[in-house]
């Protein structure tokens, strides 16, 4: 795959789906790009994973082409606000967080963003993860196959 992936938080699912990702060779670590909250966390996943990190959300979006939010659930909006003006139709945002919906994520975006919700779940640490996907109507069917197909590196997915 020729994209670059991002990651807004790398915590447990975060470094389990970038590791995933890794191992499976679907992108190279060149291409990934983490924000974390605090220096000493970036430093960790820099020297654990070898992938570049950031304390800066925006650079996360602006180098990406797939955006994981990957933040707990009552950050989604605060993310998203700081990040809304970054992203454009050529970005696919793909949310991970349980009790947050479709409609709510397109709502803080204020304006058409490719969104795929997803739900993965904790096996994903072993790479052995069941995940559900519902894309929204602006993502295309080549865009839907790329993200499946990142989650296929760490487990199944079902759409």
């Amino acid at each position: 795959m020729n994209k670059k992936i991002g990651f807004i938080g790398c915590g447990n699912i975060g470094s389990a789906m970038v590791l995933g990702i890794l191992k499976s060779g679907i992108v190279c670590k060149e291409n990934i790009i983490a924000s974390c909250s605090r220096e000493s966390s970036a430093e960790r996943i820099k020297n654990e994973l070898g992938i570049n990190t950031t304390l800066d959300n925006k650079e996360v979006c602006n180098n990406s082409d797939i955006i994981f939010l990957a933040v707990k659930p009552y950050m989604y909006e605060k993310v998203i606000k700081e990040i809304r003006d970054c992203v454009d139709l050529n970005k696919t945002i793909v949310t991970i967080a349980a009790g947050i919906n479709l409609s709510d994520v397109e709502k803080w975006f204020k304006k058409e963003t490719k969104i795929v919700k997803t739900m993965p779940n904790t096996p994903a640490l072993v790479g052995e993860a069941m995940s559900a996907i519902c894309p929204n109507e602006l993502v295309n069917e080549e865009e839907l196959k790329e993200v499946m197909d990142i989650f296929n590196a760490f487990g199944n997915q079902r759409c």
